[in-house]
């Protein structure tokens, strides 16, 4: 090789190391809105939960960790008390039964997964536990998932214990682990913190959201319209966003179906 050739390929790999594609590993590259939105999603799917009262705190947990939409399956009367103030910041779809969230998560390719402690359960923290966009299922405190809900979903996860204390975890925290991991999988950019709290996005109102609205925003409205325009076909409000959901933060109602256990795998 001469002279020539040398001082070109040296200029070429100062040119290279220059590049911003080349990078130090301690040295996060910058990225747009565009590229920061994650390429999967998390939803949380609420049904036959006995407790209401963990209801509020499964919410919380769903707004801590990314979850795009929580689908309710059943239940017009969403009890959210332990919410913490985190409903303006979460999508609900009210669904009448099952088979129709079911139906809804397959026609857009997400997987529902369910959290209970089955031979096929996977280890929540396995490199295999997640595959792309999924919802999170929960099983009943007290007797688990019912036959159908087992049916229903398309895999299954679980929380290793390590102590002989326990059968099983509280739903909400159950919840929570599994929302968390998945948050890590799909690679969800962590929230800004300030002191020793992370910060809170602001809520626009719904007046600025009418005369300022958003692309996304905009995109919501049209979706909304088409949700209310399918709607008026059948009777049953399946997929109504939020439709026909009444919130109740109060603490102790009168007809909540207790359970004397508090527990899922």
């Amino acid at each position: 090789m001469n002279g020539e050739g040398s001082s070109d390929a040296a200029d070429a790999l100062v040119m290279a190391s220059e590049s911003p594609d080349v990078r130090k590993a301690d040295q996060p590259s910058p990225t747009s809105d565009e590229d920061s939105q994650p390429q999967h999603q998390s939803f949380l799917l609420l049904h036959n939960i006995g407790k209401r009262s963990n209801w509020g705190s499964l919410l919380r947990s769903a707004s801590a960790f990314g979850v795009s939409e929580v689908l309710v399956v059943g239940e017009r009367k969403l009890k959210t008390f332990g919410n913490q103030g985190t409903l303006p910041h979460l999508q609900f779809r009210y669904f009448n039964t099952l088979e129709a969230a079911v139906e809804w998560l397959h026609a857009r390719d997400i997987t529902l997964i369910g959290v209970e402690i089955v031979d096929e359960a996977i280890p929540v923290h396995h490199p295999q536990a997640f595959e792309r966009s999924s919802c999170i299922m929960l099983g009943n405190e007290g007797t688990g998932m019912t036959a159908k809900q087992l049916q229903m979903c398309d895999r299954f996860v679980y929380t290793p214990q390590y102590g002989g204390g326990t059968a099983s975890l509280n739903v909400t925290v159950a919840g929570s682990i599994v929302l968390h991991h998945f948050a890590i999988w799909a690679g969800f950019r962590e929230g800004s913190r300030t002191g020793h709290k992370f910060d809170v996005a602001p809520v626009r109102s719904k007046l600025e959201q009418y005369e300022r609205p958003t692309d996304q925003e905009l995109a919501e409205r049209m979706r909304l319209r088409d949700q209310r325009s399918a709607r008026r076909q059948f009777d049953g409000d399946e997929g109504a966003d939020g439709c026909g959901l009444v919130f109740v933060e109060s603490e102790g109602e009168e007809g909540d179906d207790e359970q004397d256990r508090d527990d899922v795998g």
